[in-house]
């Protein structure tokens, strides 16, 4: 339906003010499911620590890290050597440290 050309002045300006309020309450935002607030506190993981440590390799210690996956999907981690990252499970990295690869 189309704002009537036929209203001028302050009728124009309440029938406007009635007509967005009424859109407003439509858009009126609900409380979130327990869906919604259990992926908004995965969202909010992303980039925590899990684990760190060093790993002797022959002539020097590497640091490394275990973290949240910051770009993959929140039930992935990000492993951090130096400047690799490898990005996958929590069983893959582990493994990864555990052989040195």
């Amino acid at each position: 339906m189309s704002f009537p050309n036929y209203l001028h002045g302050q009728a124009k300006v309440d029938l406007g003010r009635k007509w967005g309020k009424a859109s407003a309450a439509k858009r009126k935002p609900t409380d979130p499911d327990w869906r919604e607030i259990c992926k908004r506190g995965a969202e909010s993981m992303r980039g925590q620590l899990i684990r760190e440590g060093c790993s002797w390799t022959g002539d020097k210690l590497q640091p490394w890290r275990i973290v949240r996956s910051v770009h993959g999907r929140t039930n992935q981690v990000d492993l951090i050597v130096g400047d690799w990252v490898c990005t996958g499970s929590l069983r893959t990295a582990l493994s990864a440290l555990r052989h040195g690869k």
